[in-house]
């Protein structure tokens, strides 16, 4: 059972770095620094997403009575992000020392920014699938149960 776990676990991953990877080809025939710097940012994206955003969507749900989370919204979010990409690529074409903590800020804040996208549609198809009739979910639910 933990190799099955673990083997449903990695494909997720093997996918991301797959779209990193053709991320990667598609942009380093113009530059291969920014080639890599988009295949970076597609893969802390797509994690975030991915594995991020399930978690702190459920941690959420769990702990809504019992603690206030605080406000963070997607412009707080964006707005870090897009200052990351800006600061990182100015570190990047002016040979900068301070690279290494932009790379890092970058990838912090796309890692957030993926987590924060997956966790609002999370809750956006919950509220859609609230509304959903009960006979339409023991149907989802007698497929799921079948295609085990």
């Amino acid at each position: 059972m933990q190799r099955t776990l673990l083997k449903y676990g990695l494909y997720p991953l093997i996918a991301v770095l797959y779209v990193s990877y053709y991320a990667y080809l598609s942009i380093s025939p113009l530059n291969a620094d920014a080639g890599a710097m988009m295949a970076g940012i597609v893969a802390a994206s797509l994690l975030g997403l991915v594995y991020l955003a399930p978690i702190i969507y459920l941690t959420k749900r769990a702990l809504r009575g019992y603690a206030k989370f605080a406000s963070l919204n997607m412009m707080h979010v964006a707005l870090w992000f897009g200052l990351s990409a800006l600061i990182t690529g100015i570190a990047c074409f002016t040979n900068s020392q301070v690279l290494g903590i932009a790379t890092a800020n970058l990838v912090l804040s796309t890692l957030t920014f993926g987590a924060f996208l997956g966790t609002t549609t999370l809750a956006y198809l919950q509220s859609k699938c609230a509304n959903v009739s009960l006979p339409l979910l023991a149907v989802l639910r007698h497929f799921t149960e079948v295609s085990s």
